[in-house]
């Protein structure tokens, strides 16, 4: 038996250490006092906001229920691939290679659209009590609204639009379509062009709408993405410009080392400081945040294309890139552990 299939008890004692605040919380008129809302804005446009809790107890507990939230995993839709172990964008988009079209629609307002009931019925389905489901309900969404940002969102979602998922991809079955979604980005594939309208409407009739403003239709011969990645050919690929950029800033990393190259490219000079002190530190975030980004872009290639990777992997150990994450090789270990495991050995 999985632990959020157990009485209302069981998860009251689950959840121990913080009940307190959880049962003010769950009680309160004003959850969104518990949080910071952070307006970032999108690439195509507008913002998205996304919520972070101030409150440790209440942060607590969410990591507490997403852990408990991940055994129900096998439950989500087989369409989905966002955010489930042993499925990714690369996941998805391989379902979508040399096809004559390809639809992607968008949800618009996806988290924001997601209200309590709808939480609540997706606990029910998979088997959780009432009691349970309803108390959950309350903690785990923000007046009534699953907010982007909560651990436990990511997750949620995916089970929320699983009576979405099983009308698409019976639609898709019937009519001769791949189906696949991630998040909110939804793509069709076939030999035809999808019917746009019965998309629509299988979408409005679990309380969802269609982003009309990212509809897009792509055809053979011009260029096809799914979740990022080129899938023209029969194995889905990062796009050219995305290697291109990749490969400069690795040369002039070689070229001029990654101290000399940070500061050129973000116009760090000893001048513009008061102090060696104020001047190091702003060099000591700098170098931290540059070596993230580019081990993070250099990880996603080998994720995708990992042979294309290896002479990246050599250049970024010959300049011991992973000493940048922190100076202490202790709390790199115990803060950044996955950063460790992306420096392979250069064989």
């Amino acid at each position: 038996m999985k632990e959020l299939d157990k009485s209302l008890g069981y998860i009251r004692k689950r959840l121990e250490p913080y009940i307190e605040t959880i049962d003010e919380y769950v009680a309160s008129e004003n959850q969104q006092s518990y949080y910071d809302v952070i307006k970032k804005s999108k690439r195509r446009g507008g913002y998205r906001f996304i919520y972070r809790c101030t409150n440790i107890n209440i942060r607590s507990a969410h990591k507490i229920i997403y852990e408990l939230l991940r055994e129900y995993q096998d439950k989500v839709h087989e369409s989905a691939h966002g955010f489930i172990k042993h499925r990714s964008t690369l996941s998805n988009a391989r379902q979508h290679t040399t096809q004559k079209y390809l639809l992607h629609v968008d949800l618009k307002d996806f988290f924001d659209s997601i209200l309590i009931n709808q939480v609540e019925a997706s606990l029910l389905r998979l088997g959780i009590n009432k009691d349970v489901a309803e108390f959950l309900s309350k903690l785990i969404t923000v007046d009534g609204v699953l907010r982007q940002g909560l651990h436990t969102s990511p997750d949620l979602s995916n089970h929320c639009l699983h009576n979405v998922d099983i009308e698409l991809d019976d639609y898709a079955n019937n009519s001769n379509f791949i189906y696949t979604r991630y998040g909110d980005d939804i793509s069709f594939s076939g030999t035809s062009q999808p019917d746009k309208l019965v998309i629509r409407s299988a979408i409005e009739a679990e309380g969802f709408r269609l982003n009309e403003e990212k509809v897009k239709l792509q055809k053979r011969g011009s260029n096809q993405y799914v979740t990022g990645l080129t899938v023209f050919d029969s194995q889905p690929r990062i796009p050219r410009r995305f290697k291109k950029r990749l490969r400069l800033q690795l040369y002039y990393i070689n070229k001029f080392g990654f101290e000399e190259h940070v500061k050129r490219t973000r116009d760090i000079n000893r001048d513009d400081f008061e102090s060696d002190e104020e001047y190091q530190h702003y060099l000591e975030g700098a170098l931290y945040g540059s070596a993230k980004h580019i081990v993070g872009h250099v990880a996603y290639l080998n994720s995708v294309e990992g042979d294309r990777a290896k002479s990246m992997w050599a250049i970024l150990n010959n300049n011991k890139i992973r000493d940048y994450f922190y100076s202490s090789p202790e709390l790199l270990e115990k803060v950044y552990p996955e950063k460790v495991r992306l420096f392979p050995e250069q064989k």
